[in-house]
């Protein structure tokens, strides 16, 4: 496509803003492009990272579902402990009555981030809480 005498494309087949573009030196439409392409990675990336997170969370809220019952059945005393190595959070679940894992939370204590720590009892009081929000 050429331009006409007056040194624009013809408005019928493209807007002022096209004309502009098509005058950008090459390596700045190069660098809009890239610009374009890396903004449409960037949201296929974070939909990932979103999607593992959850499956992340899911996991752990599995486990420690898991570990609660598996105390419950056998009255074993249990304790869970889970890292994440990329943000350093700790997440505790610590399922005894004779207090045979106390010593683990006062060793964390000093811990950054703050520990999660959970009991028993927190997940009974949980557990409750969301029977009875079901039967309303």
């Amino acid at each position: 496509m050429t331009a006409n005498t007056t040194g624009h494309y013809p408005s019928s087949l493209t807007g002022p803003a096209l004309f502009l573009f098509s005058q950008l030196p090459p390596d700045i439409k190069a660098i809009r492009s890239i610009a374009a392409i890396k903004a449409t990675r960037s949201k296929h990336i974070t939909s990932k990272i979103k999607l593992i997170r959850q499956k992340q969370c899911r996991r752990k809220t599995s486990l420690i579902k898991k570990t609660y019952k598996y105390s419950r059945i056998y009255s074993a005393d249990v304790c869970v402990g889970i890292r994440i190595q990329e943000t350093g959070q700790v997440h505790i679940l610590s399922a005894d009555a004779s207090g045979f894992w106390a010593f683990l939370t006062s060793q964390l204590s000093s811990h950054y981030p703050t520990p999660t720590v959970m009991t028993d009892r927190d997940l009974e009081k949980t557990r409750e809480e969301t029977v009875f929000r079901e039967q309303r």
